[in-house]
């Protein structure tokens, strides 16, 4: 999979940043400059991000740096979200006034705070300085830009697939087929463009679609393209002649004698093209391929279905809103029924704003390939299945506002004593009925954790004693976890512990103050320790 989970939050990030309102960056107007540096260094980083990938397989070092980064980029996230926060809360102001407060908050609605521009203003030149830091590392790289050709491999897709393979895509297909049969309205062949992020089954849907009898009766000739590297009008008229054509050989050199070819092959044909995989942004390019395609005689009955990852391209190549595929519905992702072999090849697994999740069934221990675990704002979630314990390659555990969720996973059996797992980050935000943290994930990695933290766990009141396992721990962050009142003894066993941070713990703070706290000395030895009330 070219596309990376680093590049899937760059991108994230990007549109974020770009989807701002004025109002909204208004609210920080100091911070404008800041915004623009961090939106430029982001677009050049992702630009090359997908030439890193397969690099860093083989290069420990950008491996190490593409981590780095992804801490970076959640930061930034983090930061825009902040923005977006601040503005629903200036408008909810505005829009319901409490009688009582109305010449404040009204006032307030116009003055806004001076210590919010100062704090966004803070976060975001911290953001800019820790990429500038790692700009000398990242350039060393010598890594490839990519443009319109965002893809680094070669990627081919094929039209079939086994309809008895797919889970939960009924209702797309359905969807997709009834936008196929509705008539066209102009010369134009219309274009129905399906968006998604990387490996959520857009060309599996357009799979199911091509597939279906319904279709194949509606359009007597199908075509199906992927496009995946550059957007060559040439090579892609080619390709849809051989397809045409049943695989022969197509040898015309000019564009000229390519049209003239393609239009003999096609006039008065009603057909359905699929083009999968499209990452072309410029639209003078798709213009003329979708004028070789223009029906000569009035409205054309033909259609195209583009497979996207980019609103902006399927925006170039459509007037008609995009379909918008999202994840599988709960009743389809319980792995079992698929902190076996169907997904064994998945790298990134994100959990989002699934309302009704209580738990994750067992299962789990077919993602022998997952990386990365990301669940996020899942809030009736409560535990997290044992079956993690399987995914030995397992390197980042980020959970996320899931409100009810506790962690506590203790060793049970024999086999439980002995765990190699992989664990280098573990990233626990907003997470309000956490008491525990997972000894069986976090003893299993002892030897690999290098960053750990804990950011708004506010039932949290003890941390492990085990903690000083955790020998190759290199940076622990606590953060508003106001009821932990001590670090765990032994802490001064963790010689490769680099950094600490503690913010925002009163108790902590106190304790652990360089003049005055009483057990400073237990955490002297690190080398670079942030002790402070506020941000």
């Amino acid at each position: 999979m070219a596309e990376t989970f680093l590049f899937n939050i760059a991108d994230r990030v990007l549109a974020k940043i770009g989807n701002l309102s004025v109002d909204e960056v208004r609210l920080a107007f100091n911070v404008k400059t800041d915004l623009k540096k961090l939106e430029d260094t982001m677009f050049s980083i992702k630009a090359v991000l997908l030439d890193a990938e397969p690099q860093q397989h083989q290069n420990e070092k950008l491996r190490l740096c593409m981590w780095k980064l992804r801490d970076i980029f959640y930061d930034a996230e983090n930061v825009i979200d902040d923005f977006k926060c601040e503005a629903l809360r200036k408008q909810d102001a505005i829009n319901h006034p409490d009688i009582n407060n109305l010449k404040v908050r009204v006032l307030g609605s116009c003055c806004l705070p001076l210590s919010f521009s100062l704090k966004m203003s803070h976060k975001i030149k911290d953001i800019n300085g820790r990429l500038g830091e790692l700009a000398t590392e990242w350039k060393s790289f010598d890594l490839r830009q990519c443009s319109d050709n965002r893809h680094v491999f070669r990627r081919e897709t094929i039209s079939f697939v086994d309809s008895s393979d797919v889970i939960g895509r009924d209702e797309d297909k359905e969807n997709i087929i009834s936008m196929l049969m509705k008539p066209s309205e102009a010369r134009n062949v219309p274009v129905i463009p399906i968006v998604g992020i990387g490996g959520l089954g857009k060309t599996t849907l357009a799979q199911l679609v091509y597939n279906d009898d319904r279709v194949t009766s509606l359009f007597p000739l199908k075509i199906w393209i992927c496009v995946s590297e550059e957007f060559d009008l040439s090579r892609l008229v080619r390709l849809i002649i051989q397809s045409v054509n049943k695989g022969e050989r197509c040898d015309d050199s000019t564009l000229d004698a390519l049209q003239a070819r393609l239009r003999s092959l096609l006039t008065e044909k009603k057909f359905l093209l699929v083009l999968d995989d499209v990452w072309n942004e410029n639209k003078a390019k798709w213009v003329e391929l979708i004028n070789l395609l223009r029906s000569t005689d009035g409205f054309s009955p033909s259609k195209i279905i583009v497979t996207t990852r980019s609103l902006y391209v399927a925006s170039i190549m459509s007037s008609i809103p995009p379909y918008i595929l999202k994840g599988l519905p709960l009743e389809a992702t319980h792995l079992k029924e698929i902190r076996a072999g169907f997904w064994t090849s998945l790298q990134y697994l994100e959990l989002r704003c699934c309302m009704e999740l209580e738990c994750l069934r067992e299962g789990m221990q077919y993602l022998k390939s997952l990386w990365t675990l990301v669940v996020s704002s899942c809030v009736k979630l409560v535990s997290l299945p044992r079956s993690l314990k399987f995914l030995a390659k397992l390197e980042d555990l980020i959970i996320v506002m899931c409100h009810l969720i506790n962690l506590k996973m203790e060793p049970e059996e024999e086999e439980d004593k002995d765990l190699q797992l992989s664990l280098k980050t573990l990233s626990l935000f907003g997470l309000d009925a956490l008491r525990d943290l997972p000894r069986l994930l976090l003893q299993g990695s002892s030897s690999t954790l290098q960053q750990l933290r804990i950011v708004f766990c506010p039932k949290l009141s003890v941390l492990p004693a085990w903690l000083p396992n955790l020998t190759s721990l290199q940076k622990l962050e606590i953060v508003n976890c106001r009821n932990l009142s001590a670090l765990p003894e032994g802490i001064d066993r963790l010689t490769n512990l680099r950094e600490l941070t503690i913010q925002r713990c009163p108790e902590l703070i106190k304790r652990y103050r360089e003049n005055g706290g009483e057990d400073w000395h237990k955490i002297a030895h690190i080398q670079k320790v942030i002790i402070k009330d506020e941000d």
